[in-house]
């Protein structure tokens, strides 16, 4: 995927950012800040994923950081386990 594709993505995210209706593929939580979003492919590449819009998802920076290398399915278990053992998170 060219990265011309890519930036033609981010600037609809952060169109949807600046009208309050991008929300963050991981916690749930409202995108409010420009500045506080990436991409996030899915299926990592490391694990095997594409480098196309069916990837990308709109994150937070920092949920984008804490999943890693993680595919969703197992930071969503992540996060379970957190919870279950220091309670509730974001």
């Amino acid at each position: 995927m060219s990265e011309s594709s890519k930036r033609k993505w981010k600037a609809l995210y952060r169109e949807q950012i600046r009208m309050q209706t991008c929300y963050c593929y991981l916690c749930g939580r409202l995108i409010e800040k420009e500045k506080d979003f990436n991409l996030d492919h899915e299926t990592p590449l490391s694990r095997g994923g594409s480098n196309t819009p069916t990837n990308w998802r709109p994150v937070h920076k920092k949920c984008n950081s804490d999943k890693g290398a993680l595919t969703y399915e197992e930071w969503q278990l992540y996060q379970e386990l957190l919870r279950k053992k220091y309670g509730h998170l974001k």
